[in-house]
Protein backbone atom coordinates (compact mmCIF):
# COMPACT_ATOMS: atom_id res chain seq x y z
CA UNK A 1 0.00 0.00 0.00
CA UNK A 2 1.08 3.80 -1.12
CA UNK A 3 1.87 5.94 1.57
CA UNK A 4 0.60 9.45 0.61
CA UNK A 5 2.45 12.00 -0.51
CA UNK A 6 2.38 15.79 0.79
CA UNK A 7 1.27 16.98 -2.96
CA UNK A 8 -1.52 13.58 -2.61
CA UNK A 9 -2.84 15.08 0.78
CA UNK A 10 -2.75 18.66 -0.50
CA UNK A 11 -5.14 18.01 -3.78
CA UNK A 12 -7.60 15.58 -1.86
CA UNK A 13 -8.10 18.41 0.44
CA UNK A 14 -8.34 21.07 -2.72
CA UNK A 15 -10.60 18.93 -4.48
CA UNK A 16 -12.91 18.13 -0.60
CA UNK A 17 -12.58 21.31 0.49
CA UNK A 18 -12.09 23.97 -2.58
CA UNK A 19 -9.00 25.34 -1.16
CA UNK A 20 -6.08 25.05 1.25
CA UNK A 21 -4.50 26.55 3.88
CA UNK A 22 -1.13 27.12 5.29
CA UNK A 23 -2.07 26.07 8.47
CA UNK A 24 -3.92 23.17 7.70
CA UNK A 25 -0.91 22.26 6.49
CA UNK A 26 1.54 23.20 9.01
CA UNK A 27 -0.93 20.81 11.68
CA UNK A 28 -0.54 18.31 8.77
CA UNK A 29 3.22 18.62 8.88
CA UNK A 30 2.95 19.95 5.20
CA UNK A 31 5.90 22.32 5.07
CA UNK A 32 6.37 22.99 0.94
CA UNK A 33 3.21 24.21 0.32
CA UNK A 34 4.21 27.07 -2.55
CA UNK A 35 6.15 23.84 -3.30
CA UNK A 36 3.22 22.19 -4.28
CA UNK A 37 1.56 24.35 -5.46
CA UNK A 38 3.83 25.91 -8.03
CA UNK A 39 3.86 21.75 -9.69
CA UNK A 40 -0.25 22.40 -9.27
CA UNK A 41 0.17 25.48 -11.41
CA UNK A 42 2.68 23.87 -14.07
CA UNK A 43 -0.19 21.22 -14.30
CA UNK A 44 -3.23 23.34 -15.45
CA UNK A 45 -4.49 24.47 -11.85
CA UNK A 46 -5.56 28.07 -11.12
CA UNK A 47 -5.75 29.82 -7.95
CA UNK A 48 -6.72 33.03 -6.10
CA UNK A 49 -4.18 33.15 -3.68
CA UNK A 50 -5.04 35.38 -0.65
CA UNK A 51 -4.68 36.04 3.46
CA UNK A 52 -7.68 35.31 5.88
CA UNK A 53 -8.12 36.80 9.73
CA UNK A 54 -8.30 33.51 11.79
CA UNK A 55 -8.02 33.55 15.68
CA UNK A 56 -6.47 37.11 15.72
CA UNK A 57 -3.42 36.11 13.04
CA UNK A 58 -3.41 35.60 9.68
CA UNK A 59 -3.80 32.24 7.45
CA UNK A 60 -2.85 32.37 3.15
CA UNK A 61 -5.17 30.17 1.58
CA UNK A 62 -5.02 28.80 -1.73
CA UNK A 63 -9.21 28.91 -3.79
CA UNK A 64 -8.84 26.88 -6.83
CA UNK A 65 -10.48 28.90 -9.26
CA UNK A 66 -9.98 26.24 -12.16
CA UNK A 67 -8.81 22.38 -11.91
CA UNK A 68 -7.45 20.61 -14.81
CA UNK A 69 -10.27 17.80 -15.83
CA UNK A 70 -8.03 15.69 -16.91
CA UNK A 71 -5.66 15.39 -14.38
CA UNK A 72 -8.77 14.45 -11.81
CA UNK A 73 -9.94 11.70 -14.33
CA UNK A 74 -6.26 10.09 -13.95
CA UNK A 75 -6.66 10.25 -9.86
CA UNK A 76 -9.97 8.19 -9.93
Amino acid sequence: MKKESQKDKVLIQLLNRGEVTRNWCLREYISRLSAIIYELKKEGWIFKEFYRAENGGKNYVYEVMRKPEEQIAKMF
